[in-house]
């Protein structure tokens, strides 16, 4: 940028001429700012979907683990209830017409 700097107090007097020489500096400082930042957001483009995939599976993982306690904890006392409570969610959204099947719903009460 040329040494030339333009205060608070300046910029209102600043004439057109003055902007439109400023104008390709500036064009030319932001061109070589975003020269370097590619290269750095290639860098993070990886390292991003990698966690992503990471948070995915370990909540996949999660819900797995959460599932399996769940029927080992309470397999004595119910078998068929413990083996639709992970289903309960989705059958309650089905139930109130949420999900795919809500084009059957009239079929299914007539």
């Amino acid at each position: 940028m040329s040494p030339t700097a333009v205060s608070g107090s300046e910029a209102r007097a600043a004439s057109p001429k003055h902007f439109a020489t400023q104008l390709p500096v500036i064009a030319q400082d932001r061109a070589e700012l975003l020269m370097v930042e590619v290269p750095k957001v290639r860098g993070r483009r990886p390292r991003a979907i990698l966690l992503a995939l990471g948070v995915a599976v370990f909540g996949f993982l999660s819900r797995a683990a959460l599932t399996v306690a769940l029927v080992v904890i309470f397999w004595s006392l119910s078998l068929m209830s413990v083996l639709l409570a992970p289903a309960a969610p989705r059958l309650n959204s089905l139930r109130r017409g949420g999900l795919p099947l809500m084009g059957l719903r009239p079929r299914i009460n007539n």
